[in-house]
């Protein structure tokens, strides 16, 4: 279980920790193409740093799950750095965004609106097929 929500927790991180990052620093002026490709390179930078240091590889069902979860929460965090903020013209206004962090399905809404798709569906549909490959729980010496 504790690998589980490692997997969790950290690949959702890996993945979308860059993309806030580069929204923060760069505002408007970064490119959707670096945006795409710095998410992915952190999550394979997530499975060799998992891999130094636990000797195994990152749990991709999990790990995706985690891409999907944190998701629009991210989105939603680069967006208060690169937009102007919308005004609160209702007092519940809040539930909706909370309503959206807890609707994974919502990631792939909001990816395809600020061009995170083509990221989001690459990791789709790639971690499947990376926990189909078979588990080597301990190194093994020759």
């Amino acid at each position: 279980m504790k690998q589980n929500l490692y997997s969790l927790a950290l690949g959702g991180l890996a993945f979308w920790m860059p993309f806030v990052l580069f929204s923060a620093m760069y505002k408007w002026s970064v490119s959707m193409l670096a945006l795409n490709f710095a998410s992915v390179a952190g999550l394979a930078l997530f499975s060799l740093i998992s891999w130094i240091i636990r000797k195994r590889m990152p749990k991709w069902g999990w790990a995706l799950a985690g891409v999907y979860v944190l998701g629009p929460t991210a989105m939603l965090a680069s967006a208060a750095f690169t937009r102007i903020p919308s005004s609160t013209s209702s007092s519940g206004h809040w539930v909706w965004f909370v309503t959206f962090c807890l609707l994974p399905p919502m990631t792939l809404w909001l990816a395809l609106l600020n061009g995170m798709i083509f990221s989001v569906l690459f990791v789709t549909l790639a971690l499947p097929f990376l926990s189909l490959l078979p588990r080597t729980e301990q190194m093994s010496s020759y």
